[in-house]
């Protein structure tokens, strides 16, 4: 056997491995952390000797830290580069004469960090209302599983001259109401600052989605004092489609330039009971307007205009579709513009049906409908009526005159309800500003509610 060659055999192979061993990158040794860290509180720049003041308790403050690992000058063999493993970074709120009681804390981990390489992160702080005026400590910590690296600094907490806060909202009998029925909230708040509010409080409860709301007013309210609303109260409009909508619960204090608020969840639930809701949940807050009178048209020869309006009392845009049946035997119709419209919330559009009576058309009064749809649902079938006529000669071509007849007087039904409509639109956004309502209870004749 060659024992000077097997040798040096393991001698190579002992060099190749002691090199790949130093080539691959090594962990920090305990009891170091190589890192350079930069805190930002509130978007400033803190250093060693910071002392930040006009800390607000009951407010909510971001820490941001930007984590670099360093590089060891001394090494200059770029592949044994130290990696920190399993870092976190921790920024905490306590005070000094409270027994070190934490009162404001985050945490957010970083994972693997490279040397010359870096890492940001942003925590949230939040203060309670609850913390006594003096100096507290801002702790930022970061940390693998053995070392650490801490920095501190001073924060004067004092209390703002106006603050509030809403400590609760409470619904009576619950947050949950049937549609069309009535749901009482009564608002609890306190004041936190350093003033009294002598120039009164206003509460106010809002589900703009409904458009209902409701408003009460607090005359004052010292410094440290709790109170509580007078009882709210919203109806919750009929056919409201079932499901959760936000309650947004607000109070204005210092002569109203300052305001908190809170979003509360209601639950609406559909009134099965309610056959006049039925098919209408997708629909809600349409008012249709159309001139059902029966109208005159010459026999082969005359034109009656039909005018159809829809109103879009609601808060999203719909889409209506506008079909005409019952006529294929005795006449032609078409309509004008479409038969498809899309109307905005408050908005109106109308929809005209011309309808020709066929020359084979047999005398006397014809039946027809027209439906209008949203979303696949029907929300209204409105039978309406035509008197075939024989034409009649004149000086003026019986053609022209018939014509110009049907179409006179459906100008003149058409500027009706266009004045109808009119006043419909005023009162619905007149209600909704004043009440904050847009659900309206029109009683005349031609005007169906969903």
């Amino acid at each position: 056997m060659d024992f000077k060659k097997m040798f040096s055999a393991l001698f190579v192979i002992l060099v190749t491995l002691v090199t790949i061993a130093g080539a691959s990158a090594k962990e920090v040794a305990p009891g170091q952390l190589p890192v350079s860290v930069e805190i930002k509180f509130d978007g400033d720049l803190l250093d060693a000797g910071n002392v930040v003041n006009d800390i607000n308790k009951n407010a909510d403050y971001e820490v941001e830290v930007k984590v670099v690992a360093m590089h060891d000058p001394a090494e200059l063999d770029l592949t044994k580069l130290t990696t920190l493993k399993d870092l976190s970074v921790e920024a905490e709120i306590n005070g000094y004469n409270h027994n070190g009681q934490v009162y404001a804390i985050d945490f957010e981990t970083i994972g693997d960090l490279a040397q010359d390489h870096s890492e940001k992160v942003t925590l949230n702080l939040n203060l309670p209302y609850k913390l006594d005026e003096g100096e507290y400590s801002l702790t930022v910590r970061v940390s693998d599983k053995l070392n650490d690296f801490t920095k501190k600094y001073i924060l004067y907490i004092e209390p703002q001259e106006n603050s509030m806060i809403i400590k609760d909202v409470v619904f009576s009998p619950s947050s949950t109401v049937l549609a069309g029925k009535s749901l009482l909230a009564t608002i609890y708040m306190k004041n936190i600052g350093n003033n009294d509010e002598t120039d009164g409080l206003k509460v106010n409860v809002n589900i703009p989605a409904l458009g209902v709301s409701a408003t009460d007013y607090v005359d004052s309210l010292d410094e440290n004092e709790a109170t509580s609303s007078e009882e709210l109260w919203l109806v919750v409009p009929k056919c409201t489609p079932q499901g959760e909508y936000d309650a947004v619960v607000s109070v204005g204090f210092k002569d109203g330039d300052k305001e908190v608020s809170s979003t509360q969840t209601i639950t609406v639930l559909s009134d099965v009971n309610d056959k006049s809701c039925q098919g209408t949940a997708q629909t809600q807050k349409t008012i249709i307007a159309v001139a059902s009178e029966p109208q005159d048209v010459v026999q082969g020869e005359g034109v009656a205009i039909f005018p159809l309006t829809m109103t879009n009392a609601g808060t999203e845009s719909k889409t209506y579709v506008v079909e005409v049946d019952g006529y294929q035997d005795w006449a032609k119709v078409s309509m004008s513009p479409s038969s498809v419209v899309v109307v905005q919330p408050s908005e109106a559009k109308a929809v005209y049906a011309y309808v020709s009576a066929l020359g084979t058309a047999s005398l006397g009064e014809h039946m027809f409908s027209v439906t209008v749809k949203s979303n696949g649902e029907t929300l209204k079938q409105i039978p309406l009526k035509a008197n075939v006529v024989a034409s009649q000669t004149t000086t003026q071509p019986a053609s022209t005159s018939g014509k110009w007849d049907g179409v006179k007087k459906g100008l003149e039904v058409g500027l009706i309800v266009l004045i109808v409509l009119l006043v419909i639109l005023g009162l619905i956004i007149g209600f909704n500003k004043l009440k904050g309502s847009d659900e309206d209870d029109l009683d005349e004749e031609d005007k169906n509610y969903y």
